[in-house]
This record gives structure tokens, sequence and C-alpha cells, in this order.
């Protein structure tokens, strides 16, 4: 089966039980429909899922995925410097540590998979 497929139809076999949900826990009447809510679904759904998706699996064509994977923890990071640029959002001390601690990590999860894959490679005796 196609990934793009396959991934389409988990995001909408997911979004039964949360439509159920919200249908049991919320009220249609609070929801403002407006031009602004439709356009901000369009930006979650097309850029920030669609698009995603098929980016995320054009990488893992070119790399290898527990190396592609590790970039994944870059998301909260992405968000932070979004909210910042976008929405004014003032970065406080926590936030500054845990980009330092995120960044940190990939390098040390990078750095320490090319000595593994190094010492895992097979060496041609000539």
């Amino acid at each position: 089966m196609n990934v793009l497929r396959l991934s389409a139809w988990q995001l909408l076999v997911g979004s039964i039980p949360l439509g159920l949900i919200a249908a049991f826990h919320e009220r249609v009447s609070d929801i403002s429909w407006s031009p602004k809510l439709f356009l901000g679904l369009e930006v979650l759904s097309v850029p920030g899922t669609a698009i995603a998706t098929l980016l995320w699996f054009q990488v893992l064509n070119v790399g290898k995925l527990h190396r592609m994977n590790a970039f994944t923890f870059l998301t909260p990071l992405f968000a932070l410097v979004i909210g910042a640029a976008f929405l004014g959002e003032v970065l406080e001390l926590n936030e500054l540590i845990g980009t330092a601690v995120i960044i940190m990590g990939l390098i040390v999860l990078n750095c320490k998979g090319d000595k593994n894959e190094a010492r895992n490679t097979p060496k041609s005796h000539s």
C-alpha cells in the first residue's frame, strides 16, 4: 500500500473518535465560524500535516530512520521559534535551557551514532 495513502487513512480513522468525543463534550454554538478559523484549519491541514508528512517520507528515502527520527526532537524548538517570530512570545530562561538541551542531545546522538556506524562498518582487506 502506498505510504501516503496509509498516512491519510491513519488521519481519517483517528479523526473519528476525536469527532465523537468533540460531539459529546463541545457545543457547536461556541465555535466562531469565521474566515480566520477556516484559514487556520487550512494552514494546519495542508502545510502542517499533508506537506509535512510528504516531506518526512522524502527525507526517509535519503537517510536511515534512526538518524532522521532524532530530528523530530526539534519540533518544540520550531514551535518556540514560530511563537516568538509570529506571535510575539517572549522566550523565558527555562525555554532557552530546554532549547540548549535539545540541541546538545542531537549533537551527542549524532556524534555517538557516527562512532557506532564506523565501528560496525566491515573493513575491507586488500
